[in-house]
């Protein structure tokens, strides 16, 4: 990634011939081993469950959430939403190994 000239890195899990929203996890420690000069945003299947543990682990810049917060796909649940907000809000203090 780095002979390329942006603002962000979007990191998200891959799977062939989905357009994404697939709920697949990234591979954190490859994104934890790009930090460099360029932020990261990270996504792929991330939940309430998982993201303070992605965010101890990647230290990203942002996180991003699709159908991890989803009640069915393409609609939002009040309740998954606020709990992942919480969970962004109180990451653990100690970084914690990686999926």
């Amino acid at each position: 990634l780095t002979p390329f000239h942006v603002d962000y890195h979007l990191l998200d899990s891959y799977v062939p011939g989905a357009p994404g929203g697939t709920g697949g996890t990234f591979a954190w420690e490859l994104a934890k081993a790009h930090r460099g000069n360029v932020p990261v945003i990270l996504s792929g299947g991330l939940t309430a469950e998982n993201v303070a543990q992605a965010i101890a682990v990647v230290s990203p810049h942002a996180v991003d959430v699709a159908s991890g917060v989803e009640l069915v796909p393409g609609r939002k649940d009040h309740d998954k939403l606020a709990a992942f907000a919480a969970a962004v809000a109180s990451p653990p203090p100690v970084p914690v190994s990686a999926p």
